[in-house]
């Protein structure tokens, strides 16, 4: 919440490709160069933090815990749980920022899903609901495990996100 108050004014508080590219898919704005710009500078971001976490704490700084039940496998789960912890985030990004007098409360908004995901799944999968916060740790420690399940989830919950907000959208429909 307070990462995306402080850069709201200069990125529009874009911390995460999976929202970013739910703003492309939403018929935003947004170009593919200007994600592109986006994501890099987001996994440098990532890379660059989890390397500093890696030398202050010595140790990983994500991994997957818990389990579901024996019939579960790690991949189902992270993919379930990343696709609709990520499909709740975009969407309510999605949401928030399109109505002007919501804008003022999209980070709060925004902080709130990120805290309940994490609280509902956090356990199952580390609730990174973001694929740079995924490949920053594991480029860090050269340990990619599950993450290409966790960005491809992410990144279809971002996309989904934007159709179901297309198809739902009622602010561009007029009033008789």
């Amino acid at each position: 919440m307070i990462c995306v108050y402080a850069t709201a004014s200069t990125s529009g508080g874009h911390l995460n490709p999976a929202v970013s590219i739910a703003q492309v898919f939403s018929g935003s704005k947004m170009s593919w160069k200007k994600f592109s710009g986006y994501v890099g500078a987001q996994l440098l971001g990532a890379v660059c933090a989890a390397c500093i976490l890696k030398f202050m704490l010595g140790g990983p700084v994500f991994t997957t815990t818990g389990s579901l039940g024996a019939d579960v496998s790690a991949t189902k789960r992270i993919f379930i749980w990343e696709l609709f912890g990520t499909f709740a985030l975009a969407y309510v990004v999605l949401t928030s920022t399109a109505e002007k007098g919501a804008q003022q409360l999209a980070p709060f908004a925004i902080g709130m899903t990120l805290a309940a995901d994490i609280f509902a799944f956090g356990r199952f999968t580390g609730g990174s609901m973001n694929p740079v916060r995924t490949l920053g740790p594991a480029v860090a420690f050269w340990k990619f495990g599950n993450a290409f399940w966790y960005c491809v989830a992410q990144l279809l919950g971002g996309m989904a996100a934007a159709f179901v907000n297309e198809k739902f959208d009622e602010s561009e429909e007029s009033t008789v």
